[in-house]
């Protein structure tokens, strides 16, 4: 019994036991710091000393109470409980290692919570980012994970399609409230819209609302419904403008971007005096078609959103979204290539199909004295940018081919040796510079300004190619076409960048820059006079009395402290100014000012596209339209909600 009651007085108390703590009564161990992990606050021993090697004992000394705490097997989970009973310190499970929650600091904890996704937030970014189905949603595999997570979770496609629905609804508030506070601040918008056909033969207007140098709404994509003629489109676009609160023909309204074609033509007709800017990209393309395609064409070619069944393999090729969206022909259109690159380009062709074969290309690459296992590239016949692709490395692997096709077909070798290497050499070159201006074009930053400067590129690298007809002709299409195309607005920015005006005359210029002026331009009292102004008198004063405000003009400095009457002749005196002193007045500042940020190019449009593509299968192609039209305008809005939240915190919105 004596035995019974020494064991039972000896032995701690329950709560004791679990957590193994003694006093430290043995003077003889040393506790020390640990060697690596002592000021990492991630880890435990920043709060234990460690006994020492020598003592072989596996113990903690608390720093803030010195209380020992076993650690055998090496195991830290006891030295934790010791931390969270006793001073409400834990390892926080949602951070990074390099943060611990103190419970005593109710601050702390606030700073290190992260909160949980909701349930409808989660399936919203499921079905719009991953493109998973409705259906999938509901699905056994699917919806099992969320039920780990999440309870509730619905069993009905219909109910995952109403969820996604709303949650479009609310955040389309919050973009209108965003739009509300730009218009305060007097942002001007540019606005770019695009038609687009479904797999399903359906007709949608994608239309994507632009301010600042690289942001950009997606304003979501309206089923066309009849004929899609001017003014249907037109009514479209007002109409979804509308619902976020912006009036088409308004001076919120910088500009509209479209493509060349008739109708949007017809479009930019019916808006005046909204300023109209055609897509750059596409005249970019119509040059390459005249040059290297066959001219039997009744009608300008438009852009596909079909991809060839002879796409190379992804490995092979990738398509980004450039390759998606320009180098592309209407693949219900006939192109075949003109004779000068028929021979040539049909050959290559015959080649690359004949060495992509499993056994052919092991052939190849026996001769291929490069390190990397490089495969023959073959085109897709209604994308320019993959001709260029085939073509690139078909030369890079010229005599590799060459010695391959010896040992496999003499007769295609021979074909070969037929080849005109510096023609092949030349048309490579010129295509790496389209390509280039191509990409320059379709970066979501390219305004009117970075357009223009990006044609004056192609244009000085493709004539320094002297020896090269093919350089040359392209040169004088490109000059041509974009002259053709480019707008006054276009030649005006020109004109404020380089003093150089051509094609136009200085009085049409003078004109345009005037209605973009009276239409933007906020006028105060001071300008009442030139705000009532006729607009019709555009060049009624004579020249002597314009040399004489010149005169006063140069004499004074002060551009903007002209003493006139007439808004047309204060921009013309400005312009006098400009040509002699490179100084610009109040109204051309303000108009190179808004110059700069018109978009020149349809090309976030065809992003829109891109997306509708992936979105729009033939797997997928029931979908209805309200479910596109806000799918859509959800992948743009996830896309931005970073930036959404960093400039527009102040707006106190649920983002």
């Amino acid at each position: 019994m004596g035995k019974k009651r020494r064991r039972e007085s000896t032995s701690p108390s329950s709560s004791e036991s679990s957590e193994e703590e003694v006093t430290s009564t043995n003077s003889n161990v040393n506790y020390v710091k640990h060697a690596t992990k002592s000021k990492d606050k991630s880890s435990v021993w920043y709060y234990f000393l460690i006994a020492d090697r020598k003592s072989g004992l596996k113990k903690g000394k608390c720093i803030k109470c010195d209380m020992v705490v076993s650690n055998s097997g090496g195991s830290t989970g006891k030295l934790w409980s010791h931390l969270k009973d006793k001073h409400e310190i834990v390892k926080s499970e949602t951070q990074s290692r390099s943060d611990l929650i103190n419970l005593n600091n109710q601050n702390n904890l606030n700073n290190f919570v992260i909160k949980r996704m909701s349930l409808e937030e989660r399936c919203v970014r499921m079905m719009v980012l991953e493109d998973l189905p409705f259906k999938k949603m509901a699905g056994e595999s699917i919806r099992g994970l969320l039920l780990d997570v999440y309870n509730g979770v619905p069993k009905s496609p219909t109910t995952f399609r109403s969820m996604m629905i709303d949650y479009a609804i609310r955040r389309k508030s919050v973009v209108k409230a965003i739009i509300g506070d730009l218009i305060s601040k007097e942002i001007k918008f540019c606005v770019s819209f695009d038609e687009w056909v479904s797999v399903a033969n359906r007709r949608y207007l994608g239309i994507n609302l632009h301010y600042g140098d690289e942001d950009v709404i997606s304003l979501g994509a309206v089923r066309i419904m009849g004929s899609s003629n001017a003014e249907n489109i037109l009514n479209l676009v007002k109409e979804r403008l509308s619902s976020f609160g912006l009036v088409l023909i308004d001076n919120l309204i910088l500009s509209i971007t479209t493509d060349g074609c008739n109708t949007m033509l017809k479009v930019g007709e019916l808006i005046t005096p909204v300023h109209q800017e055609l897509c750059y990209a596409h005249c970019l393309q119509l040059c390459i078609l005249d040059i290297l395609y066959s001219k039997n064409r009744s009608t300008e070619v438009e852009y596909s959103d079909e991809i060839d069944d002879d796409i190379n393999d992804k490995d092979d090729y990738e398509l980004d979204e450039e390759d998606f969206m320009y180098g592309e022909i209407q693949d219900d259109v006939e192109m075949v290539l003109s004779d000068d690159y028929f021979t040539m380009i049909t050959t290559i062709r015959s080649i690359v199909k004949l060495l992509r074969t499993h056994k052919n290309n092991l052939i190849l690459q026996k001769y291929n004295k490069h390190k990397n296992e490089l495969k023959l590239i073959l085109d897709n016949k209604t994308r320019w940018t993959s001709l260029y692709k085939m073509l690139e490395r078909f030369y890079f692997l010229f005599d590799a081919v060459k010695d391959a096709l010896k040992k496999i077909d003499n007769e295609i070798y021979n074909e070969m040796v037929k080849l005109n290497r510096s023609s092949l050499e030349d048309l490579i070159e010129v295509l790496k510079i389209l390509e280039v201006g191509s990409k320059a074009f379709s970066r979501t930053n390219c305004t009117l300004l970075v357009a223009e400067k990006t044609v004056d590129f192609i244009i000085k690298k493709l004539s320094k190619m002297r020896s090269s007809n093919l350089a040359s002709e392209m040169v004088d299409k490109i000059i041509c076409r974009f002259e053709t195309r480019r707008s006054y607005l276009a030649h005006a920015l020109i004109f404020l960048e380089t003093k150089k005006l051509s094609v136009i005359s200085e009085d049409d210029m003078v004109f345009y820059i005037e209605r973009l002026v009276r239409r933007l331009y906020k006028f105060n009292e001071s300008d009442s006079e030139l705000n009532n102004s006729n607009e019709s008198n555009r060049s009624s004063e004579s020249s002597v009395d314009l040399e004489k405000e010149l005169n006063n003009y140069i004499q004074s400095k002060k551009p903007q402290e002209i003493d006139t009457n007439n808004l047309a002749r204060c921009i013309k005196a400005e312009v006098k100014f400009f040509k002699l002193n490179s100084s610009k007045g109040k109204f051309l500042d303000f108009t190179y000012n808004h110059l700069i940020n018109i978009k020149a190019t349809s090309a976030d449009v065809e992003r829109v596209f891109s997306s509708l593509g992936q979105m729009i299968t033939r797997f997928r192609s029931s979908l209805k339209d309200n479910s596109i039209d806000n799918l859509l305008f959800l992948k743009s809005y996830f896309k931005n909600l970073e930036t959404y939240k960093k400039s527009f915190s102040h707006l106190d919105l649920q983002f």
